[in-house]
């Protein structure tokens, strides 16, 4: 979809959540979205050009990780910078500048990351639920972090 900034017409996905959530980011409580590892999500974040470079890579013995220890599968997400956070209908919507998309899982390291760089301890309990499980089993998620606010219809 597209969203104007700055005068101009640019690119946005479109996040459907409950307004109470919104309202956070609209507040400066909530410094990031969580959206479930699925299909829907994959298509909508993932450019196809860059996840086909790094799949390409790991077949051909390449690593995963860069020099600094960071997951490459970060730097394959779409190059769009902006969200519309809204509802299905779109009564109401706040759009908002992206920082990045991260892949997460639910481990420790990404837990605290969230901890400490968005103050986001939703799954400070959930986490130990897979703390003994195979790397495999244990469920990735994307973590949206959220910069300004650009634009808003519905909110106080």
């Amino acid at each position: 979809m597209k969203i104007e900034y700055n005068g101009k017409e640019v690119e946005a996905y479109r996040l459907t959540t409950k307004k109470k959530f919104t309202q956070e980011i609209f507040e400066g409580k909530k410094k990031v979205e969580i959206r479930a590892f699925s299909s829907f999500y994959e298509k909508m974040f993932f450019d196809p050009v860059k996840s086909a470079a790094l799949s390409e890579r790991i077949e051909n013995g390449g690593s995963a990780v860069d020099e600094s220890g960071a997951y490459l599968i970060d730097q394959t997400m779409k190059d769009i910078d902006f969200a519309r956070l809204t509802n299905y209908n779109g009564s109401w919507y706040l759009d908002v500048h992206i920082t990045s998309i991260s892949v997460c899982a639910m481990v420790k390291e990404d837990i605290e990351y969230l901890n400490n760089f968005f103050d986001f301890h939703d799954y400070n309990e959930e986490y130990k639920k897979f703390e003994n499980h195979p790397i495999e089993e244990v469920p990735i998620f994307f973590a949206i972090a959220i910069g300004d606010i650009i634009n808003s219809h519905g909110f106080k």
